[in-house]
């Protein structure tokens, strides 16, 4: 459990340095889009949050996982944005893989840490709301949780947790 911890502070803080180097995103693959609204929310994401559903959502393409599993790679952190548009910064993301941003006074409400922390219901509900189907809104709510034994969920995290 504390080796899977120290794997997961070291795989944020090299997103960290990624999306601190500011590349832009290439442009959604529209196609994959259930709906405009679905879209507009993906568009409103850090270019550097864009750029790793895309990376995750090609990958799982690749490796020829279920059509909902690619869907859900393309959409898995798509509650890392407010629905008022507020987006995690840099200085959040550091803070949520260390002890001290997880420190209610250092979480204040709707916080890009919150954001960050919740994310996988944030975007699960949000999805749900947009008619989004409940096996990929499920994927979605589950990508972050360190067991389970969905055989799709296990190769998703796999992908995700690889990709930058």
């Amino acid at each position: 459990m504390a080796g899977s911890r120290i794997q997961t502070a070291r795989h944020r803080l090299a997103q960290t340095l990624v999306a601190l180097l500011g590349a832009t995103a290439p442009a959604a693959p529209i196609d994959a889009l259930p709906n405009q609204a679905v879209l507009d929310l993906f568009n409103s994401l850090s270019a550097h949050d864009r750029r790793h559903l895309i990376a995750v959502y090609e990958r799982a393409c690749q490796d020829e996982l279920a059509a909902d599993t690619c869907l859900a790679g393309l959409l898995h952190d798509i509650g890392k944005v407010s629905l008022s548009g507020r987006q995690v910064h840099i200085h959040e993301r550091i803070l949520h893989v260390l002890p001290i941003g997880r420190h209610p006074k250092h979480c204040p409400r709707v916080s890009g840490i919150d954001l960050t922390r919740h994310h996988a219901a944030i975007g699960a509900a949000r999805l749900r709301a947009l008619g989004v189907s409940e096996r990929v809104c499920w994927l979605v709510e589950h990508h972050a949780d360190l067991f389970t034994a969905d055989p799709q969920l296990q190769a998703l995290q796999i992908i995700d947790n690889a990709t930058l």
